[in-house]
């Protein structure tokens, strides 16, 4: 989110007791109301245009509704295999908060997250 698409700047979950664990969340806080209608998520190690870890398998891409967050229709991603994923969403969503959640329990690297 930082506008840097390298290892310098990335989110990584480090595992305990040599495991991972499902549920793990970095959110983004917009300030203000924006409708928000997709993303891209560059994740894994990306060096000279190739990938060197795996990239993020299985996430949701969430809106925070007033109450409670919500996974964003067409946000739910399962075998991903691409280290830069675009995802177009369903239905757009207005709110001044997304945040990405890990749900399978498995390494988690990510260089950048971009909403439009």
């Amino acid at each position: 989110f930082d506008g840097h698409l390298d290892n310098t700047s990335r989110w990584l979950v480090q595992p305990v007791n040599n495991l991972y664990s499902a549920d793990e969340t970095i959110e983004v806080d917009l300030l203000s109301a924006h409708l928000v209608g997709h993303a891209h998520v560059y994740s894994g190690v990306m060096n000279a245009s190739r990938v060197s870890s795996s990239p993020l398998a299985d996430f949701t891409l969430e809106h925070w509704d007033g109450a409670s967050w919500q996974v964003i229709p067409g946000a739910a991603v399962t075998g991903n295999t691409l280290a830069a994923r675009a995802i177009n969403f369903t239905t757009p969503v207005s709110t001044a908060r997304i945040r990405l959640r890990t749900t399978s329990a498995s390494p988690a690297r990510l260089q950048e997250l971009q909403l439009y």
